[in-house]
């Protein structure tokens, strides 16, 4: 088990690292819309950031490898199912933290 860890945690590092350089740079240059609604905005960013790096790491998981471009070959109702269901649940985890707390 400790291997497929290892291999889902790899394989989500280079995806979620440029998003997570996309999103500051993002902030950088719109910080004055940023500050406006500094909550939403760094909510967006961490909720972008959790939806990719928790698909590619259940993808890691499984077994199968993105390439150097960062796609990984998965049959699409497998990856919308996936896509869907982080999605679901890091908005449905975060809206609980931020709205019901």
């Amino acid at each position: 088990m400790g291997r497929r860890i290892t291999n889902g945690l790899r394989a989500a590092a280079g995806p979620t690292i440029v998003i997570v350089i996309a999103v500051a740079l993002v902030f950088v240059t719109r910080w004055s819309k940023v500050t406006d609604d500094l909550r939403a905005s760094l909510f967006a960013g961490v909720v972008l950031t959790l939806v990719v790096f928790l698909t590619y790491f259940v993808l890691g998981i499984a077994g199968l490898k993105p390439s150097p471009q960062g796609a990984v070959n998965v049959p699409r109702v497998y990856a919308w199912s996936l896509i869907c269901a982080v999605s679901v649940l890091v908005f449905g985890a975060l809206f609980y933290v931020v709205f019901v707390r």
